[in-house]
């Protein structure tokens, strides 16, 4: 008996699903050093780490336990980089700002430029001391099912990843090829990938932020406060 899909192809479909889940659900957390090169400021993420990562959103960067902030390269170029020197380089000295260059989340361009060079340690990224050490980037990636800690989680993978598959085989033109049963496998697919991204948006929640964090309390300002003037509640 001819078989209508050979192993090959449904498994190309089951790898295709779990990208395609993996990018529209932030489900696969990721955290891992960057190998700073002293005077180097743009960082590939695909090629400047082992293994290569592949982001759909940065949470965190952290220089030495310093938080690096993001900023749109538009703000960089027009409002916190002067016209000169070109290309955003300042004087070298540590980041505390970065844009994403280009489309995705690939590459990083740090302001200022890096003055140090940090060997790259994966060993111990996780402790106060690794922290101290290393330049640490946290975020959410696709999903490579080569291995298997960047796979969606078990759970759910089974069958999201069989509704998915059965969707598109039954859509392919040719023998076997079955509209109504494709549209079956569709609304399921759609209706428990719903049902996944609620659960992954309760269990992870970024922490409320006061208004001495962030910019103000990094450069060691304090908040604005109001000034009454010298003569305030004097009569006349």
């Amino acid at each position: 008996m001819k078989t209508l899909w050979t192993n090959e192809y449904l498994s190309d479909l089951a790898t295709e699903a779990e990208v395609q889940i993996s990018t529209q659900v932030s489900c696969i957390y990721v955290r891992f050093p960057l190998n700073i090169v002293a005077s180097q400021s743009i960082y590939d993420f695909t090629e400047d780490t082992s293994p290569s990562q592949r982001l759909t959103g940065i949470i965190r960067i952290t220089w030495q336990g310093y938080t690096v902030y993001p900023v749109f390269q538009a703000e960089l170029r027009n409002v916190i980089v002067p016209l000169k020197p070109t290309e955003g380089d300042v004087e070298s000295s540590r980041p505390f700002l970065y844009c994403r260059l280009g489309y995705g989340m690939d590459k990083i361009k740090f302001f200022a430029c890096p003055n140090t060079t940090i060997a790259y340690d994966s060993s111990n990224i996780n402790t106060k001391t690794g922290i101290r050490a290393n330049v640490i980037v946290s975020g959410w990636r696709i999903a490579d099912p080569a291995i298997a800690a960047y796979r969606v989680p078990d759970y759910v993978r089974e069958t999201l990843v069989r509704y998915y598959v059965l969707s598109k085989a039954f859509k392919r033109e040719g023998k076997g090829q079955n509209l109504i049963a494709s549209n079956y496998y569709e609304v399921e697919y759609e209706k428990l990938l719903k049902r996944f991204r609620k659960i992954t948006d309760n269990l992870y929640s970024s922490r409320m932020r006061g208004i001495k964090e962030g910019l103000i309390a990094n450069r060691g300002v304090r908040p604005p406060r109001p000034r009454l003037p010298a003569n305030f509640g004097e009569s006349r």
